[in-house]
């Protein structure tokens, strides 16, 4: 099965006798989203699987992201939070990848680990994290890596789970297994392409009435907020791909303002009135 791939999984596997026993079932059992949850809604974690090892490579023009490091995160129903390490560092030939979860409070502690099999490199990988149990509200969350250098900046943030179900968090590296950070000329167009294929998305924002218009806040303004709200409509909207890819914009802006020291006003931009005029989602204050 392919979601049934954790360290306690059982297979799904039985022998049966159908000239004895026509009739019978086989089951096993399982503790985790999306079957029933261990201990009855107990709060607890574990690492789901990983993926790599990724070399930490840029060309021009492609959409590797292998300087940053990131958190993704989804918060789903029953109280499941579904995390995503994207381009964790650990030794090429790692053994086995675990990790200890905690839950204290509002805190989410992930201490990462390896067993190493002897290889002399580093590389990437990206690690899936299922923590249950997990309440609305504001959360710390926290990630100790093993290859960081000092004065790297920790993958740690405060999210509010029922205003941001989905949200990326990510760190500027710059040293192996990480590759260097980018030209700021080349970072900029990075950031241009996202712009575009945010456009993309949103289209031309189609309405037949006013519930359809929404708007997200877009960019990160290094005196802090976003730059902007962009507008779209849930009647022709992917809303799920939408707030990905806002996300991932946002996170690298953020990611880009103290690489390259950018700076900004510090004018608060608050969300627009948006509504329905002529059979597009605008900004009522751009409509005057």
């Amino acid at each position: 099965e392919p979601y049934a791939t954790g360290p306690e999984d059982e297979q799904l596997e039985c022998t049966a006798d159908l000239s004895t026993s026509p009739e019978g079932s086989c089951c096993v059992t399982r503790t985790h989203y999306p079957w029933g949850m261990e201990g009855g809604g107990q709060q607890v974690g574990r690492l789901v699987g990983y993926d790599g090892c990724k070399a930490a490579t840029y060309a021009a023009g492609t959409d590797d992201f292998s300087d940053i490091d990131c958190i993704e995160y989804e918060y789903i129903n029953n109280n499941v939070l579904l995390m995503k390490h994207v381009n964790a560092g650990f030794n090429c030939c790692p053994g086995k990848i675990t990790a200890d979860i905690t839950i204290d409070g509002n805190v989410i502690t992930i201490v990462e680990h390896e067993a190493e099999q002897g290889c002399h490199c580093l590389c990437l990988f990206d690690v899936e994290y299922e923590i249950a149990g997990i309440t609305p509200g504001t959360y710390l969350i926290r990630v100790t890596e093993l290859y960081l250098n000092e004065g790297d900046e920790p993958l740690e943030f405060n999210t509010d789970l029922a205003i941001r179900p989905r949200f990326r968090y990510c760190a500027d590296r710059g040293h192996y297994p990480w590759r260097q950070g980018g030209t700021e000329a080349e970072d900029r167009a990075r950031l241009d392409r996202l712009k575009r294929e945010i456009d993309e998305v949103i289209g031309t924002p189609a309405c037949s009435g006013e519930g359809a218009c929404r708007s997200i806040a877009f960019g990160d303004k290094p005196c802090g907020g976003p730059w902007m709200y962009l507008v779209y409509s849930i009647s022709s909207t992917d809303v799920g791909l939408l707030v990905g890819k806002v996300n991932a914009y946002n996170a690298f802006n953020r990611v880009l303002n103290g690489r390259h020291d950018w700076c900004s006003d510090c004018l608060f931009v608050g969300e627009p009135q948006i509504g329905c005029r002529k059979g597009v989602c605008v900004k009522l204050d751009q409509t005057r």
